[in-house]
């Protein structure tokens, strides 16, 4: 190790080495007990936080973070090269995870990004998800357009059919104070088949949920009308 905590490149091409020819070199492939882990936290709670951290205050030059991100695109273009790719938490790490955060603010809770930082964010993303690019993309049908006979009249029929409540957290008309938070549904998401019986009263954040997992939202608002029929 050289002064100032950084490994030279000669001393960075031996260790890739050994590690490449020692496969159970090492922790790899091990795992700590329970016990070691508990000790292992203990040992560190406190540690390395704030100014205690070594890379307290230090940031990566650009050049740096371009090769930082050159290598991770290289590394994960296959995602089965991900860590986390084919594994799930088990029912009992969800349950932890959930009890840990019980009662704690969310991280970003009362913190806001620097108008920069969104300047940054929002130009980077431009673009990215746009389209078929979109990981929700449903083969451009959001682009449709309504049938003629889907007016505000047939709107307000279905809205006072189902009592100008939303038929899935209940909420009302009154609760909102609002007549356009109440919005109509297709229940089998085309626009055309404009048939009260394929139309829903939501309210606008129930009707954002819908947008996705479609086939599950779609039995479940027929079971809602088969039963109030």
């Amino acid at each position: 190790m050289v002064k100032g905590g950084h490994w030279s490149e000669e001393q960075r091409k031996k260790m890739k080495l050994i590690a490449k020819t020692n496969p159970n070199l090492g922790m790899r492939g091990k795992h700590h007990s329970e016990e070691v882990k508990i000790k292992i936290s203990e040992a560190r709670k406190g540690k390395c936080c704030g100014k205690d951290n070594p890379a307290f205050g230090r940031h990566f030059t650009e050049e740096q973070r371009k090769k930082i991100s050159e290598i991770q695109k290289a590394r994960f273009k296959d995602k089965t090269n991900h860590p986390s790719f084919g594994k799930h938490l088990s029912e009992e790490r969800k349950r932890k995870l959930i009890e840990s955060r019980k009662g704690k603010p969310g991280y970003w809770k009362g913190k806001h990004h620097p108008e920069e930082t969104k300047r940054k964010i929002s130009k980077s993303r431009t673009g990215k998800y746009k389209g078929e690019k979109n990981n929700f993309w449903q083969g451009g049908i959001s682009f449709q357009k309504y049938g003629i006979e889907f007016n505000n009249q047939l709107k307000n029929q279905v809205k006072l059919r189902d009592g100008f409540t939303c038929q899935l957290c209940k909420i009302t008309n009154n609760d909102l104070f609002e007549v356009r938070l109440l919005d109509i549904h297709h229940i089998d998401y085309k626009k055309t088949n404009n048939n009260p019986k394929n139309l829903i009263t939501l309210c606008h954040n129930c009707h954002g949920k819908t947008h996705h997992n479609r086939k599950y939202w779609t039995k479940y608002f027929i079971r809602i009308q088969r039963s109030t029929n």
